[in-house]
């Protein structure tokens, strides 16, 4: 076939070096939304089948859990974070951060990411379970961080915004914005958006950390931006939602939501659609480029939560204890999924994570669940053994309580009727 074995081997060779050379693969979702883009899109199926399984982390989790080489990373409040296989749900091996964690961790090769509630940032190798280096301030991380070529960006409660090399952990450079910063912040053609509780949205240069542009809104500004092109959106606390010019900070248009907003919004980059939910419970289609509402569904808590996508379907989770998916294109229910059966839903706000057809969802009761989302079918939760346990205890005390009734009416006396004599 080939002329001359050189030829072959050169050809084997390229080969070999643009599979080991090349970005996040399709069935990764290594950070918050899977890009610095926040796009929150699985671009094709991967070809990974799963089995349905549960999994208890032991504690309260509000992290979105990330994905790499068919290994799932997830960490539950009391810093925990958990290896698990993402075919069968088995835990390969745990490691305890210094302290509680409530973000999103971001991975790298081997490296993985993410800060704590007192303050410290770690990068963590995930082969050999060791630190490889800690950066510390003394507040809270209570937003996911981003990584960019050969930089890690993080936001902090103390009004900061830092680069760091993510070899060593050295800081390149330090920005004081103000207010505390819990939006998580997106990476787009050179520049850092994120948002701070003073209201307002900041665009950064990467390369030095000098402002671009800021923009103010109403209120706080808790939910992380989404990025297309030259459109950027995100919700306030002020009960609105802003579409803002990526190159010079102009408003493009705004829409007035139901309640305040601290999802973080998603772009379908394949139309011109944008998803975002709100407090009072709604998720909502807008058209990106002049805000005209596509279609609303109602669900019966806060949606607090990112959407996913895939294929022709939106993904995303409720304060109400269930997952939604949902046609995008016209917002009509394809299922539901409450793994607490009602009686004992507990609020979701973390945000879907979805590897081909698997949906991982984490619920802030501390359990993982895996999804299949081709045969739209669920595990089993151990919610449904509570509540079969509660109907059989319930039906137990019926039966008691109607015997004894029973034996009560038995046991009391027949009066006997009274005739008075006529004189």
């Amino acid at each position: 076939m080939f002329k001359s074995k050189k030829l072959f081997y050169v050809l084997l060779i390229f080969l070999s070096l643009s599979l080991v050379l090349s970005p996040i693969s399709s069935a990764d979702w290594p950070m918050f939304q899977k890009s610095p883009d926040h796009v929150g899109y699985v671009d094709e199926p991967s070809d990974f089948v799963n089995n349905l399984w549960t999994i208890n982390l032991g504690s309260n989790t509000n992290s979105t859990p990330i994905v790499k080489d068919d290994t799932l990373y997830a960490i539950s409040n009391d810093g925990v974070l958990h290896s698990i296989d993402l075919k069968n749900g088995t835990v390969n091996w745990t490691y305890k951060f210094s302290n509680s964690i409530s973000t999103s961790p971001v991975i790298k090769g081997d490296i993985l990411y993410v800060g704590d509630l007192n303050g410290n940032f770690y990068a963590f190798n995930t082969s050999s379970k060791t630190l490889k280096w800690t950066f510390s301030n003394p507040k809270p991380i209570e937003s996911s961080a981003v990584v960019d070529k050969n930089n890690v960006y993080v936001t902090e409660d103390n009004g900061h915004v830092y680069s760091l090399d993510i070899k060593d952990g050295d800081k390149k450079w330090d920005k004081e914005i103000g207010g505390k910063l819990k939006s998580s912040p997106v990476v787009s053609s050179g520049t850092i958006y994120f948002g701070s509780t003073n209201g307002g949205v900041y665009a950064l240069k990467t390369s030095d950390g000098s402002s671009k542009w800021n923009f103010t809104t109403g209120d706080a500004v808790l939910a992380s931006p989404a990025v297309k092109g030259d459109r950027l959106a995100i919700g306030s606390v002020d009960n609105t939602f802003y579409v803002i010019n990526t190159s010079n900070g102009n408003l493009i248009w705004k829409e007035e939501m139901a309640n305040k907003v601290v999802s973080s919004a998603s772009i379908d980059e394949y139309n011109n659609n944008i998803y975002v939910g709100d407090d009072s419970g709604n998720m909502t289609c807008f058209d990106l480029r002049d805000g005209k509402t596509k279609w609303s569904y109602q669900t019966g808590g806060s949606v607090q939560s990112t959407p996913a996508f895939y294929n022709d379907t939106i993904a995303f989770t409720s304060n109400d204890g269930s997952l939604y998916i949902l046609n995008k294109f016209s917002g009509k229910e394809n299922m539901t999924y409450g793994p607490g059966y009602y009686l004992f839903n507990s609020k979701i706000t973390s945000s879907p994570v979805i590897i081909g057809n698997t949906l991982i969802l984490t619920a802030n009761d501390g359990n993982v669940y895996s999804l299949n989302l081709l045969k739209q079918s669920t595990p089993i939760s151990v919610y449904v053994w509570y509540d079969i346990i509660i109907i059989i205890v319930l039906i137990i005390i019926i039966g008691v309580l109607i015997s004894l009734n029973k034996k009560r009416k038995a046991k009391k006396p027949i009066k006997k009727k009274q005739y008075k004599k006529f004189q």
